[in-house]
């Protein structure tokens, strides 16, 4: 049972007693101190308590059937300490995810920089990258991310898809050649699927 103060909390007390009178007054009389309090009269529901919320101090008896104060507090030590190494753990892989959505946002803006037509398509069939280039020479103006790539590219380029093995060195579209460059995903990272992309043949070597 959770009896939370009515002014700011300033620190969280957790009480265990399995006497509900001594708790009862323990709860009335810390109340007024602006704690925030959670109380349980059953240790293990504590250690429950404890797995969910941040506690400060924790106040038990001794004598608690099923489970000692001693014990209770060790395994309460041991407990915070696990949730302590875990909100670390967590804070560290949400900075690491920053840093990865801060990396995908600058290749992104890169990626709409390249004049020529560049799209990505993952194992399922899906254009998972596209530049505003390929959206507007092969989707015809709309945007190819997330879409059925065997349903918005030009026939030519799912037969590609299809069958690698016939991907021509050139193709023309749209009334101008474009040296076809293909590359499967995976080579530099654990994306499978396939990069096309569409060079002027006027830059070809």
């Amino acid at each position: 049972m959770t009896e939370p103060s009515d002014t700011p909390p300033s620190r969280t007390l957790l009480l265990v007693d399995d006497e509900q009178n001594i708790l009862s007054a323990l709860q009335r009389a810390l109340r007024r101190d602006g704690y925030r309090i959670l109380a349980s009269d059953d240790p293990r529901k504590a250690l429950d308590i404890l797995a969910n919320e941040r506690v400060d101090v924790i106040l038990s008896d001794q004598r608690m059937p099923g489970l000692s104060g001693v014990e209770f507090q060790r395994l309460a030590r041991a407990l915070q300490s696990a949730n302590v190494e875990l909100q670390a753990h967590i804070a560290e892989k949400e900075r690491q995810a920053r840093q990865i959505a801060t990396v995908l946002d600058t290749l992104q803006e890169v990626l709409q920089l390249i004049p020529w037509p560049l799209i990505g398509v993952d194992e399922e069939g899906l254009v998972a990258l596209s530049n505003t280039a390929a959206d507007a020479s092969l989707g015809g103006g709309a945007p190819l991310l997330g879409q059925e790539a065997r349903e918005m590219l030009p026939e030519a380029m799912r037969a590609w898809l299809s069958n690698p093995a016939s991907i021509p060195e050139q193709t023309a579209h749209e009334g101008r050649r474009y040296r076809v460059v293909y590359k499967p995903m995976g080579l530099h990272s654990r994306s499978r699927g396939t990069l096309l992309a569409l060079l002027p043949c006027e830059m070809c070597p």
